[in-house]
């Protein structure tokens, strides 16, 4: 029997169903542009434009549509109980629809409730919630192509960027309202540590024909991802030292590494525990597999996936929000802790002689799901990658001129 059938069917019986309004209900409320019909039928081509809202779904991270006296229905709907109440079409086809909980669920909702539940639990903000289900890529492909280009091909791209939206803002950015300018002396940065910051940069391009020493991963693990100290608060309340800050002291990022090429660690997919400074294995594949795997992982881009080693950052959220419940910068923080990590990778990397790369163009949702990931729970956020650099390959790596400090740039 179809959906109508089986509306029609219980909203003439006296069925009565339970159904509640959804914890997190986040509207976007814009314009539908259609085609006039009264208009057209007079033989006059014309749109009108129509105010359209949808519910922001924090479980699919879909746009769930709903008009103005559906959204009025809605209202009349308790968050916290169940209502029980007779079943008529609009209210089974609003359960349909996902925009109703209803109890049994509906056909392809069987996961709402406990998704929100899920929400819940782990003390998520609500509108963070919304925003990281609707920023998730699933089989997102073609991330290589202006890398790839030539440098006729990327300057017209570019050209095509300043005619659609004008010309960049600056890199220098100047305050109309000083006072006045203190002229800084640029001071000569010289030592190991200043070395490595300063022949720190994106690696694309590796030295794909051979493996990466293991000595290499485990110094890249340790030094960034693993712990060097350790403090107890209160029975069951400790931080950790790693080498990078962290919000709360909180550390929230494990570190999943995809083995493509490494010496004496077979290729796959592993859990970096950092308790016992030690490898999980979750899958095994050959190296074929794993660069594909990394390719898709990276929505496309090859260039990464010629990497020996991928390391992926995991968000365990609750290990922030179980400090900060529904706090408004807990989220973003999590995303900061992946950067503070990715900056720390970079100057390993850079000082132990290999390269490195950083990227959010990533197909989070597949890797959630390839790594078994519990949803709203654990998500990944970004992708370090790490190998023997293949170097000469300007036209893949950025090696900017140098620059004076005290130019007079952009006056």
């Amino acid at each position: 029997m179809n959906e109508v059938a089986s509306m029609a069917r219980a909203a003439t019986s006296s069925q009565v169903v339970r159904l509640r309004r959804r914890r997190y209900f986040l509207l976007r409320i814009g314009d539908e542009t259609t085609l006039d019909i009264t208009r057209f039928l007079s033989g006059e081509i014309s749109t009108k434009r129509n105010a359209q809202c949808w519910l922001l779904c924090p479980i699919t991270g879909r746009d769930l549509p709903l008009t103005p006296d559906e959204l009025q229905l809605v209202m009349t709907l308790p968050e916290q109980t169940w209502l029980e109440c007779k079943a008529t079409v609009s209210l089974v086809d609003l359960a349909n629809r996902g925009i109703l909980l209803c109890d049994p669920p509906a056909d392809g909702w069987e996961d709402l409730a406990t998704g929100e539940q899920t929400l819940e639990q782990a003390h998520w903000l609500d509108v963070a919630a919304v925003y990281h289900a609707h920023s998730r890529w699933q089989a997102v492909e073609g991330g290589d192509v202006l890398v790839r280009a030539d440098a006729d091909q990327q300057r017209e791209h570019l050209d095509s960027l300043r005619r659609a939206r004008g010309d960049p803002p600056s890199h220098f950015a100047r305050r109309s309202d000083a006072h006045r300018h203190i002229a800084l002396r640029a001071p000569a940065l010289s030592g190991a540590f200043f070395d490595a910051l300063m022949a720190r940069r994106t690696t694309r391009a590796f030295r794909t024909n051979e493996s990466l020493p293991r000595s290499a991963l485990e110094q890249m693990l340790y030094a960034v991802f693993g712990t060097h100290g350790i403090k107890h608060f209160a029975p069951g309340v400790a931080a950790i030292k790693r080498t990078s800050p962290s919000g709360g002291a909180l550390h929230p990022i494990e570190a999943y590494v995809l083995a493509i090429r490494v010496e004496g660690v077979p290729s796959g997919l592993y859990h970096y525990e950092t308790a016992s400074h030690a490898l999980a294995e979750l899958e095994r594949m050959d190296i074929a597999d794993a660069r594909s795997l990394a390719c898709t992982f990276m929505a496309g881009q090859s260039y990464f996936a010629e990497a020996h080693a991928l390391v992926i950052h995991v968000a365990r959220f609750e290990r922030s929000f179980w400090k900060y419940a529904h706090h408004r910068k807990a989220y973003p923080s999590v995303l900061m802790d992946s950067g503070h990590l990715s900056q720390t990778f970079y100057l390993t990397a850079t000082h132990l002689g290999l390269g490195a790369f950083y990227t959010a163009a990533i197909n989070d949702a597949d890797i959630s799901e390839r790594l078994r990931l519990p949803p709203g729970r654990e998500a990944a956020i970004a992708i370090n990658g790490v190998g023997l650099a293949l170097n000469g390959c300007d036209e893949l790596h950025f090696v900017p001129d140098p620059y004076e400090a005290n130019r007079k740039e952009n006056r």
